[in-house]
């Protein structure tokens, strides 16, 4: 995306929204987030920087969004590739198709290749705000695991998810040579023999 673009005057609120978390994204994937610049993300925006601090006021907190935003793209991908016959295999569906997205998606490669501490704050879910992304996350799960057969009440459902997730995602943050998460068939063997039996 070429900087320097004339601002965009006529935009309405959520397009401009939406231009700004694009760029961010754009921004962080490439250079990481300590070396992002705010100057440059509102270039990409093609809005003023005053009109981008007024909308957020640090980095950290433009970070959150485009983070929450890559997190509901992400629910939204496993709401449709991770259905099943059995419950046990959606959540060994949803944990290879989770791996699998932090592997592609340009954002979390930046964050767990160069800060990873970072990482764990946010897919660890200590940083602020981050435990509302998580409450969807669990609710979005158990509801999948539901619909494929789950018979566990409903919170005890949302724990096995949440459970899933945060070993999962320190996993990614800290690298284990027990499991490959590169690889779809390491993380399906990892997430049947360890994850799944919690599900009934």
């Amino acid at each position: 995306m070429a900087l320097g673009r004339p601002l965009r005057t006529t935009a309405s609120p959520e397009q401009q929204g939406q231009h700004i978390l694009e760029a961010g994204y754009s921004e962080f994937s490439a250079v990481g987030i300590r070396r992002a610049n705010m100057e440059l993300i509102a270039q990409r925006a093609g809005i003023s920087r005053s009109t981008l601090y007024r909308r957020f006021p640090s980095k950290e907190a433009l970070l959150f969004s485009v983070v929450s935003e890559t997190s509901t793209s992400m629910m939204s991908r496993l709401a449709t590739e991770s259905k099943a016959d059995t419950a046990k295999e959606s959540l060994v569906r949803a944990t290879v198709t989770a791996v699998r997205y932090s592997r592609e998606d340009a954002l979390i490669r930046q964050l767990v290749s160069s800060d990873p501490e970072l990482f764990s704050g946010f897919f660890g879910f200590t940083n602020p705000g981050m435990d509302t992304v998580l409450d969807s996350i669990t609710h979005v799960g158990a509801t999948l695991l539901q619909e494929s057969g789950a018979e566990m009440p409903f919170d005890d459902l949302r724990m096995a998810v949440e459970v899933a997730v945060r070993v999962t995602t320190s996993i990614l943050a800290v690298p284990s040579s027990s499991v490959d998460m590169t690889d779809d068939e390491s993380v399906r063997k990892f997430a049947s023999t360890f994850l799944a039996p919690a599900v009934w």
